[in-house]
């Protein structure tokens, strides 16, 4: 049985499109083709399966068969050989490391400087201009505190300068993802000389985290790290990608989130009937948290439109059969989110923004949403984001109403993580009189 996919000439316009657009060429392949399209590369052989069936096969049932795909090593530039680009015995080694601080109990004793951060932005909130972009905020609130949980450090006045050195590396990358030809990195390209002036600038200030660290006893992933006898460039890679990948994805999620509330104004007044009636202050305890639940299905429903990331690659190491097609060793496997959470025969209505359907998550299939990916490499930060975008949306919500206005357009910014573009320009109401954030006066740290 052949899979069915697209001839020459359409390849060559879909693989144009990859290059501008990953989502519209991915979209287009499943209307197209359905659930399995073949799309054979200069490269080698390369599907993409967008049936959870597939998912499930590849990142779980069958998941020693897969590794990496070979265009993760354009992430290497930035975020060297760490749990997101590593393979084999390190990737192992690192992990056994680094997963014992995101358990549920680590977890827990983050909750206070989640909720420190917080205030501060809610805070901050109550004298700016009525209508922003909250993206930037939002952004460096993350960072902030991606920093302390992870590395004990205040990261004062370089959450813009991350912004931008992400912005640009990730363009970079997904360019030469998609790319047939591409300079070496050696080669000094306009292209390379500009990324390596990010890679440089981030190194400074991951270096200085290090070196800065409080070597005693800390709660901390880099105290965990730095006795282990890993080296310095190893433990740069781990804390850039904690550093990177812990703060990108919950900031895109939370301004997404804050997005689809302002566009569907009964949903957020649903969410903040909940908050009002299980929270008893400005912000809710960590106990309150576990009471939120039309506050988990409004921060899942808003992963399934916009995951925080929306393709993952894979390459078989032994042939196999997916969907009950045969496939050859080296064969290159596309699976995505954006179509999989979208997928009309798993999700009502898939494009309306509906968090009640998370109310009886066993009604769909379990592999028809997976924004942390799934397997022995599902995110080993699910724990965190989940604790810290529920904590931040209940906050925010509680002390502010959003109202969207279509003369505001919002796009999709396709890079390694999903990017609102321009932003997310939003008027800011606040719910209350003006009120005091206990706790939250910071004059270091400005969102």
């Amino acid at each position: 049985m052949k899979m069915p996919g697209p001839g020459f000439l359409d390849r060559l316009k879909a693989a144009r499109q990859f290059q501008t657009n990953y989502l519209v060429p991915v979209e287009n392949l499943f209307k197209t083709y359905g659930n399995y399209v073949d799309f054979p590369t200069y490269k080698g052989p390369l599907i993409f399966a967008f049936h959870p069936d597939a998912v499930e096969h590849v990142l779980r049932t069958n998941q020693k068969n897969y590794v990496k795909r070979d265009e993760m090593k354009e992430l290497k530039p930035l975020l060297g050989n760490g749990l997101l680009t590593s393979e084999g015995e390190t990737w192992r080694e690192h992990r056994k490391l680094i997963a014992p601080e995101f358990q549920h109990k680590r977890v827990e004793t983050f909750f206070p400087m989640i909720d420190q951060h917080l205030r501060i932005l809610l805070d901050q909130w109550q004298t700016v201009a009525p209508i922003r972009d909250i993206c930037p905020s939002i952004s460096q609130m993350t960072y902030a505190i991606a920093a302390q949980v992870f590395f004990g450090a205040k990261v004062t006045g370089t959450s813009s300068q991350v912004y931008q050195s992400i912005d640009l590396s990730s363009e970079i990358a997904v360019r030469r993802m998609a790319s047939i030809f591409k300079w070496p990195r050696w080669v000094p390209t306009r292209e390379n000389r500009k990324l390596n002036q990010i890679v440089a600038a981030m190194d400074k200030i991951v270096y200085d985290i290090i070196d800065n660290h409080d070597k005693t006893d800390r709660p901390d992933v880099l105290s965990r790290l730095l006795p282990t006898g890993m080296k310095r460039e190893a433990i740069r890679d781990e804390v850039m990608t904690l550093l990177l990948a812990g703060h990108e994805t919950t900031a895109n999620a939370l301004s997404w989130t804050l997005f689809l509330l302002a566009q569907n104004p009964d949903i957020q007044e649903e969410l903040y009937a909940e908050l009002a009636r299980e929270i008893s202050n400005q912000t809710a305890t960590y106990e309150e948290i576990k009471k939120l639940s039309f506050t988990k299905m409004v921060f899942e429903e808003s992963m399934r439109l916009y995951p925080p990331a929306a393709v993952i690659g894979r390459k078989s190491i032994q042939g196999d059969v997916i969907g009950g097609y045969p496939i050859t060793k080296d064969t290159g496997v596309h699976l995505s989110q954006w179509v999989t959470h979208r997928h009309p025969d798993f999700w009502e209505d898939p494009l309306q923004f509906k968090p009640e359907r998370f109310a009886t998550p066993h009604k769909h299939h379990p592999f028809a949403y997976f924004p942390f990916a799934s397997g022995s490499r599902e995110c080993v930060g699910k724990n965190m984001a989940m604790l810290e975008g529920v904590a931040l949306l209940a906050g925010i919500i509680k002390n502010y109403r959003f109202e969207w206005s279509p003369s505001n357009p919002v796009t999709i910014r396709p890079l390694v993580t999903l990017r609102p573009h321009p932003g997310v320009l939003l008027k800011i109401q606040p719910r209350h009189k003006k009120v005091a954030f206990t706790n939250a006066v910071d004059s270091t740290l400005s969102y």
